[in-house]
């Protein structure tokens, strides 16, 4: 969906409200979404002075793939976004704001960037261990760390070297 420098620039406020899936490149060329269900996506834009400010709400569910063992897991998707645009490159503004190029800006480009900028760096199943172990090895939470080395002390393997009889003399 596109909309228009004379839509952006309207002096009412609009809605617009549409479905939307990710597009298919876009799956596959990242390597934790799987699938994705039809999107709700809704925008909202209004004209102030010389800027159009857009709030954007994204509501669905995406299939990701566990960082830990690939398996797919359903996420609920709710991304809410405010966007800035301006129209006049000469003007002194601020980075959060977009300058727009062209009488047109494609909502479908903006709302992909949205979601894939939203998607979490680690997803993890609630079925999924914790920690990894293998033999002699144990991967452990820095909590798990601290707590072990809390209750050890630094000379307790000290203590095997000696005898019984050495002890107690």
């Amino acid at each position: 969906m596109k909309l228009s420098k004379q839509e952006l620039t309207s002096n009412k406020i609009r809605e617009y409200l549409f479905d939307f899936i990710l597009p298919k490149e876009v799956i596959d060329n990242n390597q934790l979404i799987l699938e994705s269900s039809p999107l709700k996506v809704k925008v909202t834009v209004q004209y102030v002075s010389y800027l159009t400010i857009m709030k954007i709400e994204i509501k669905g569910t995406l299939t990701l793939a566990s960082t830990r063992t690939l398996k797919p897991l359903t996420y609920p998707l709710n991304v809410n976004d405010d966007l800035t645009i301006a129209y006049d490159k000469e003007e002194d503004l601020s980075d959060d704001i977009y300058i727009l190029e062209g009488d047109e800006l494609d909502l479908d480009e903006l709302v992909t960037s949205l979601i894939l900028s939203s998607l979490p760096l680690k997803i993890v199943g609630e079925d999924e261990k914790e920690t990894f172990s293998g033999d002699g090895w144990e991967v452990i939470t820095e909590d798990m760390y601290k707590k072990h080395q809390e209750n050890t002390s630094p000379f307790s393997d000290l203590a095997s070297m000696f005898s019984d009889d050495e002890k107690k003399s």
